[in-house]
Order: C-alpha cells, then sequence, then structure tokens
C-alpha cells in the first residue's frame, strides 16, 4: 500500500505551503458561500456569516509581506510624491506597489487585530507579528486606515518616506535573525507533525477496513450568543461530547474521529469534526451526520448547539467529494480527504488560536491485524 503523503500532490502536502494552494484549500474544504447554514436544536436553519473572508485576508496578506522581505529596495520621495493639483503645496504619496504593500497589509492588520474583537483570540502569524510590531504607531499608516493616503506639504512626504524606509529596514533586519527562521519553522514542524500523525491514522484505517463512511460535521453555537461562549465552556461542553462516543449507540460502529477548534469574528468557537465509520455496519451518512449534529445541539449545549451538516449536498458542494461512502481504492474521494487533511492541520498557520489546551485532535492509531485477514483479497492498490 502506497502511503497516504503521494509526493506527487504538491503543492498541497509541501510543508511550507504557498498561500495560493492554502487558499485552494480553504475553498476545497470548506463552505465558500458568504453565510453558512447552520440548524439550531429546533430544527431551524440560522444564516451565520462565513468567516473565511477575513482569513482570505490573511492569508494575502502573508503573501504581501513575504514579497516585501524578499525584494531589497526602498521607497524614493520623488518617485512617491505627487501634487493634489497644479501647483499645489500639498502632497499625496501613491504609485509604488512596495508602498501599497505596506499600506494593504497594514490597513488588514490593524482592522483584524486591533480594532476587532479578533486579537482576543487569535495570533498573527510571524511575518504579521513582526510587521505590526515594526509599523505599529506610525501616524501616517494611522491615518491611511481611516482615509486614503493623507495629503501633506514637502517637507513631511520626506519625512514620512524616512520613516518608512527606517522601519522597513528594521523588519527586514528582524526577519534575517535565526530567531525569527525557528519561528516561522516551529509553525510549519507543528503543522507537518500534525498532517503527518493524522495521514498514519487514516492510512491504517484503510489498512483495517476497506470501505469507510466518511462524516463531517461542524459544531457551533446561535447567533445571538456565539461570540459572548468562552473557551472554557466550549471545551467543557466538546469534552462532554466527544465522551459520548464510548457510550451512545450512534457511534457503535465508528472506528475514529477528528475535530479541530476555531474561531471566528461572527461564529466564535466552534469545531470541526470528522468521522469514520465502519461502511459495512452503517450507512446513510446525510441522516447519521444530522442525527450527530442534534445530539449536540440538543443534549450537550442545552438547546444553544447548531450545526452544519458537511455531508449534505456534498457531491454538489465540492468538487473533490471525500464525504460519504469511501473504498480504500477511490482515488478521487482520496484527492478530497487530502485537502481536508491539509485543512485541518495547516490553516492554523495564518490563525493560530491562542488558548491552552489543544486546538486538534484525533482518535489514537489502531493496531494493524495480525496474521491472515478474512474475506476476499483487495483486487485494487489503494489510491493512497
Amino acid at each position: 500500500m502506497l502511503p497516504f503523503n503521494d509526493d506527487n500532490l504538491t503543492p498541497l502536502n509541501d510543508d511550507i505551503i504557498n498561500e495560493d494552494a492554502m487558499r485552494a484549500i480553504m475553498l476545497e474544504s470548506g463552505p465558500s458561500s458568504e453565510f453558512i447554514g447552520m440548524t439550531m436544536a429546533d430544527g431551524a436553519t440560522e444564516y451565520i456569516e462565513n468567516d473565511q473572508g477575513w482569513l482570505n485576508d490573511l492569508i494575502a496578506v502573508d503573501k504581501l509581506l513575504k514579497a516585501c522581505r524578499g525584494e531589497a529596495r526602498y521607497l524614493d520621495v520623488t518617485m512617491l510624491a505627487q501634487s493634489v493639483a497644479y501647483n499645489s503645496d500639498s502632497y499625496t504619496l501613491q504609485g509604488d506597489p512596495l508602498l501599497d504593500a505596506i499600506i494593504e497589509a497594514f490597513v488588514v492588520l490593524e482592522s483584524i487585530f486591533h480594532l476587532t474583537s479578533i486579537g482576543q483570540h487569535y495570533r498573527p502569524s510571524p511575518y504579521a507579528e513582526s510587521f505590526l510590531c515594526a509599523f505599529r504607531g506610525f501616524a501616517f499608516l494611522h491615518a491611511c486606515v481611516e482615509i486614503d493616503t493623507p495629503f501633506m506639504s514637502w517637507a513631511d512626504a520626506e519625512s514620512t518616506v524616512s520613516e518608512l524606509n527606517n522601519r522597513l529596514l528594521s523588519w527586514r533586519a528582524y526577519m534575517s535573525n535565526p530567531g525569527f527562521n525557528n519561528q516561522c519553522r516551529r509553525a510549519y514542524r507543528n503543522s507537518r507533525e500534525n498532517r503527518e500523525s493524522m495521514s498514519e491514522w487514516i492510512d491504517t484505517l484503510f489498512k483495517n477496513h476497506a470501505y469507510l463512511q466518511v462524516i463531517r460535521v461542524d459544531l457551533g453555537y446561535r447567533k445571538e450568543i456565539a461570540t459572548s461562549v468562552p473557551y472554557e465552556m466550549a471545551n467543557s461542553q466538546r469534552t462532554k461530547f466527544c465522551k459520548a462516543f464510548h457510550y451512545n449507540p450512534l457511534f457503535k460502529h465508528m472506528v475514529g474521529y477528528a475535530w479541530k477548534l476555531e474561531w471566528g469574528q461572527s461564529r466564535g468557537f466552534h469545531y470541526h469534526l470528522l468521522f469514520f465509520f465502519d461502511a459495512s455496519q452503517v450507512q446513510k451518512d446525510v441522516i447519521r451526520a444530522q442525527w450527530i449534529g442534534e445530539l449536540w445541539s440538543q443534549k450537550f449545549t442545552d438547546g444553544n448547539g447548531t450545526y452544519y451538516n458537511c455531508n449534505f449536498n456534498a457531491d454538489t458542494n465540492y468538487y473533490y467529494n471525500a464525504l460519504g461512502k469511501m473504498s480504500y481504492y477511490d482515488d478521487k474521494k482520496f484527492k478530497g480527504l487530502r485537502y481536508l487533511v491539509n485543512y485541518l492541520t495547516k490553516v492554523d498557520e495564518y490563525a493560530s488560536l491562542a488558548v491552552s489546551g489543544m486546538t486538534f485532535f484525533h482518535s489514537r492509531t489502531p493496531p494493524l491485524p495480525s496474521g491472515p485477514r478474512p474475506g476476499r483479497h483487495r483486487q485494487y492498490p489503494s489510491a493512497f
């Protein structure tokens, strides 16, 4: 059997995944619409704003910042300062891609981490964090958050560009330090280790079972309370919910599960759960996903929970659909499953949850059966 981490699947399996691949993973693995229809305990559908938009903004900013790091040039006031009108003594700074990138990055990061509640739960990537430290308190950039590039005198333009270059020089110098590179590698290493562990786990599940039912359910809270639910409550309710896997008949034929905790500006704390059931014992994946969601919303959250049934219309919603019944040789579904693995283990490279405790988990890897295996010999090579 080939390993789950197929080397031919670049860039999805690169340790340092690029931003465009990350966006593709997010689009394939999560709802791409502006609003997500979460089902409440009473069966009603409540539409909650999708947080994917601002995560895309963070990914785009990281791409800009990495490009700025790679540039060697600095800003020139004679090329930037443009008179706002004929014979005017007022100037504006514009027309340079490097300046545009600095302004765009600062506006996005300042808005997300200092002007909204997101910064209470997320921390920026190493690139974004160091950029904010280098340019924080710079009046020109703070003015750009409120308006377009402000008007100024020629002397102020010279002073502004000089300070921009000084801060840019300082930021680039910081990023050349071994400590910064170690910080970046730590994030990549955590993602790589989680991905390798989850891939080995899935590989073993399919060595033990030729067919599995794959179910994904996203669990959260009612719109009215979502952003006010503390981490301690969400973690406690998730823990009790996972304990039910050992005694509730709904999970009798479950062979493994994984979850990831996220926080969103509109959705608050919520969980992405992935379940694997023995397909010889379990049918009707869409209904089972609904039952799992109802169990969360009705029993473990006192009616305050909501859920998104990812298996519903999965063939339509996902080009590489990994959900439902999957065979060990289904190449297309395994491609979708690889998207899910990368999504569950890599997206926090851009927005890590700043909470105590785990934000990602999968159940233990089962032992492989010893001796001759019952049943027919597998007719096809594994799609792994």
